[in-house]
């Protein structure tokens, strides 16, 4: 196996530039879509399982760690049913006894898909994570 080491990238026009760790600092470390109606991963990359904690409440385990809890991550959901409902997707606390309780942890995050008519919670067809850090 070879290794490529360089300072700068470019495109082919020498335009673009980005060094090595910016592009590592800005990749997509996991992503996963979801079927919460059959409970199974539709699709994934670095995802090891999804626990389903009851209507609309998954925690998604991730397969290579994170080195922290601070990343990020945004989620669209559906229920694609033919007569579409306005869901959304949120963090849900690990512990509701504790103020300091947290969604994200380096190794999961636990999300919640609520519908927005009655607030509550409700599965979903897709589930769309992805994960920057």
């Amino acid at each position: 196996m070879s290794t490529l080491k360089v300072n700068t990238i470019q495109d082919a026009s020498g335009n673009n530039a980005s060094t090595a760790s910016e592009i590592r600092s800005g990749i997509c470390r996991a992503w996963i879509t979801y079927d919460g109606y059959n409970n199974n991963i539709r699709a994934s990359y670095n995802i090891a399982s999804v626990t389903d904690n009851g209507s609309g409440d998954y925690t998604i385990f991730i397969d290579t760690d994170f080195t922290d809890s601070n990343y990020c991550w945004t989620a669209a959901s559906s229920t694609a049913t033919g007569t579409e409902q306005e869901v959304r997707t949120v963090g849900f606390s690990t512990a509701s006894s504790s103020a300091t309780a947290s969604a994200q942890l380096a190794d999961r995050t636990r999300v919640s898909n609520v519908l927005t008519q009655s607030n509550s919670l409700i599965d979903t067809r897709y589930l769309m994570i992805q994960w920057i850090r």
